[in-house]
């Protein structure tokens, strides 16, 4: 778990911050200077409670780099590496707002695979057994 940890504190080190344009059913991301990313990391502003159910992130071309239902506190999307100025978070439903964006250029494509799963199952019945004991 540990080198989970660290692996991503590596991959997120050096961010670049977009300024946050909100129109109405669109947040325009705008870098000061085209950025090299593959990964990006929206906060939504969550001070009036989570309004954001439903969103797509568009590149320059219109090209949908990753879509989901909710942001949250925090949410990170990987995509395929690419070169941008201006992004575009299309939102379903209005009145969704962003507190910080980061594009990150972390050499990776997806996240960290945090290990094996645990087969909760598998454990249980271990647990049982001991207990019966």
């Amino acid at each position: 778990m540990l080198e989970a940890w660290a692996e991503i504190q590596r991959r997120f080190a050096r961010p670049k911050v977009a300024a946050i344009q909100p129109d109405k059913r669109h947040i325009l991301l705008r870098f000061a200077q085209p950025v090299d990313l593959d990964h990006l990391v929206l906060w939504e502003d969550l001070r009036e409670g989570q309004h954001i159910d439903g969103f797509e992130l568009l590149d320059e071309q219109g090209q949908t780099l990753a879509a989901g239902r909710t942001i949250g506190h925090k949410r990170i999307l990987p995509f395929p590496r690419r070169q941008v100025e201006l992004l575009t978070l299309r939102l379903e439903r209005p009145g969704g707002r962003l507190s910080r964006v980061e594009a990150h250029r972390t050499g990776h494509e997806s996240l960290p695979v945090r290990g094996v799963k645990l087969d909760y199952q598998k454990w249980a019945k271990k647990a049982d057994r001991k207990a019966e004991a």
